[in-house]
Order: structure tokens, then C-alpha cells, then sequence
């Protein structure tokens, strides 16, 4: 009994941390996706229908995003900036992040991402990764019919304490 009381406490705040989270940020994000003009453009031959996913995946940093993550959690607007900084600093967080797998992530279902409106015959799939309390990871691709090769963008996100944007950074992809 004692066992199963510790495991309840130890467990509970891993599996309501994926319940309190709050849609605002997930809904800003696509509002950006939406009004972004480089996003538009990359996706230009699709109309802008998305299948969002309801699971959010716990981590989720690229190795091709890790020094904009970096980057952004010290407070700067551009990674450029990274290779500025004193290498002790940045140097070890980065390794801490490349060696987590994305892959590896625990996921959780966001009720509220059903209750985003989602158009029939979407276009772009879109995936959701919580990073930190203040980071979201949005990983977009396009979908196709038949199997092909296909393209998409990440996006990192970083919120104020009001869930307002403060920073975005983002890559392509091509697979």
C-alpha cells in the first residue's frame, strides 16, 4: 500500500502537467502560422488547412533548432548571438539538449487542441511539443495523398508570462 500511495505522488504531477496546460499559447502559435508570410510562402502551392494533432509530446528540440533554443532561453533574438557568448556557458546546455531524444518523449492528449477548428481536406499536419512551461516546438509538414517526399518547418516559440510571443525562430526541412 505504501509503494502504490509513493508511486501516486511521485507520478501525479507528470500526469497533470500535461492537464493544466492552457491552449492560449498552442492557439497563438497557429494564428502566427497563419499570418506569417514566410510560412505562407513556404507552403504556397497549399491552402493553409490544418490536422492538428492532439497529443503533445513532452521535449521535442531538434538538433537543427538547439542552438536558437539556447539562443532564446539566454534572452537573445538571433542565434547568431550563440557563437558570441561564452562557449562554457552555451557549449553545455546545448550538449544537454542534443542528447535528448525527441523520439523518446513522453506524450499527452490536449483536449482543447479538438476544439480548434480543423477545415476538411487538410493540407498540413501540424505537431506540438512542449519544451518548457515558456517553449513550444510546432513541427509542420505537408500532406499528401500517395507516399512522396515531403517538406515542412519547426518552429520554436517562446512566451512571456502573459502567453504573449515573445520570440519565434524556425527552419525548413526537406525529407
Amino acid at each position: 500500500m505504501k509503494i502504490l500511495l509513493i508511486i501516486i505522488i511521485t507520478l501525479l504531477p507528470i500526469l497533470l502537467w500535461g492537464q493544466a496546460d492552457s491552449c492560449f499559447q498552442y492557439e497563438k502559435a497557429l494564428n502566427y502560422l497563419k499570418q506569417d508570410s514566410i510560412f505562407q510562402s513556404y507552403y504556397s502551392k497549399v491552402k493553409l488547412k490544418f490536422r492538428i494533432s492532439e497529443e503533445v509530446g513532452e521535449g521535442g528540440v531538434s538538433p537543427v533548432m538547439t542552438r536558437a533554443y539556447v539562443a532564446g532561453k539566454l534572452g537573445y533574438d538571433d542565434e547568431v548571438y550563440f557563437y558570441r557568448v561564452d562557449s562554457s556557458l552555451v557549449y553545455p546546455m546545448a550538449r544537454k539538449i542534443e542528447k535528448e531524444e525527441r523520439l523518446d518523449t513522453n506524450k499527452y492528449i490536449l483536449n482543447c487542441l479538438s476544439e480548434i477548428k480543423v477545415k476538411r481536406n487538410p493540407k498540413t499536419k501540424v505537431d506540438f511539443y512542449r519544451k518548457d512551461p515558456d517553449v513550444i516546438v510546432v513541427h509542420t509538414k505537408r500532406i499528401y495523398k500517395r507516399a512522396r517526399h515531403t517538406y515542412g518547418m519547426i518552429h520554436l516559440f517562446f512566451f512571456d508570462d502573459e502567453d504573449n510571443i515573445q520570440k519565434v525562430f524556425d527552419v525548413t526541412w526537406i525529407e
